[in-house]
């Protein structure tokens, strides 16, 4: 058996696993009162790709150069009071993109991306707002060995600046060709693939418990003489781990038991691809869970690795 990489996100993905570690101890829900009895701030973030049902913490798309990618943030007054909020918003790219924040047709994105934030109105509890969010991907773009487009959503109290709530949007550059014998690409749902030759990471839509999503892993042989090409797969090592059971196939064949010990392998021609399924499932991980999967591409059944795919879903919010 070749070597294997240990799951190594980008500091990107490094902190949208510091969302949902810290979402364990979210504040959430009224945490007190201040001296004079006044009731604290309370209220909720969360993001969906536009076309996507379900609001979560971390919303993911693939764009391509010159192309738009679009998500919608939600903020809820959860507290017992009429209250505004201040949204801060900060941004980590590796290729080129501008950004519009809208409500309505109001663009509040010089404010947003600001230390003071952008203070929505008044809100009434229960009640919540929509702010758009639209990413316009330049006509060159390119990137390197990391692939995203990140942003960094922080909802905080107006009256204090106290942070209530986090929510993150990724969105990946598209990749259509590579360059080597052992390329892999990789797409959630009907969406664009990423990676290639190089990393590739997608997001997949928040599921509600029992809801399911598909990816598709494409391996393909760039080169010009035929290719044993491998695949193995590696969980995160999440406590919620459990929460996210999934299966991998090839065609009508269920390959779960080869991808996860890395002796999968297909000959391909070349230039010619192969598609395999995986179908990820919410089995009631709450909104802190986010799953990981690392796809490996290997040179040939059991080799060393090639390209490092990562998958990250994660739970509804309500």
């Amino acid at each position: 058996m070749g070597t294997f990489s240990v799951i190594r996100p980008s500091l990107t993905l490094k902190a949208v696993r510091a969302i949902f570690a810290a979402a364990l101890l979210s504040v959430l829900l009224v945490v007190g009162a201040d001296e004079a009895g006044a009731a604290t701030s309370s209220g909720t973030l969360a993001i969906k790709r536009q076309g996507a049902v379900n609001y979560g913490e971390v919303a993911g798309n693939v764009a391509p150069a010159g192309g738009t990618s679009a998500y919608y943030v939600r903020i809820r007054n959860t507290g017992t009071e009429v209250d505004q909020f201040r949204v801060t918003a900060q941004s980590d790219d590796t290729f080129a993109v501008t950004r519009a924040l809208t409500l309505g047709r109001t663009d509040v994105t010089a404010a947003a991306f600001t230390p003071q934030g952008y203070l929505t109105p008044a809100l009434a509890p229960g009640q919540e707002l929509r702010l758009t969010l639209t990413l316009l991907v330049a006509d060159n773009a390119n990137h390197d060995a990391i692939n995203h487009a990140f942003t960094d959503f922080q909802l905080r109290s107006d009256a204090d600046a106290a942070q209530l709530d986090r929510a993150i949007s990724q969105t990946a550059l598209e990749s259509t060709s590579g360059t080597t014998a052992w390329d892999g690409f990789v797409r959630a749902g009907f969406g664009r693939f990423t990676g290639g030759s190089t990393q590739g990471e997608v997001v997949g839509d928040a599921l509600k418990t029992r809801q399911s999503m598909s990816f598709t892993v494409r391996l393909v042989n760039n080169s010009p003489a035929p290719s044993v090409v491998g695949l193995r797969t590696l969980s995160s090592s999440d406590s919620c781990l459990a929460d996210w059971p999934y299966t991998v196939k090839d065609g009508f064949s269920d390959v779960t038991a080869a991808a996860k010990a890395g002796t999968y392998a297909r000959t391909l021609e070349p230039e010619r691809h192969r598609d395999l399924k995986i179908r990820m499932t919410s089995a009631g991980g709450g909104p802190a869970c986010l799953s990981q999967i690392a796809v490996a591409v290997l040179k040939g059944q059991g080799g060393t690795t090639n390209v490092l795919d990562r998958i990250y879903i994660s739970a509804a919010r309500p």
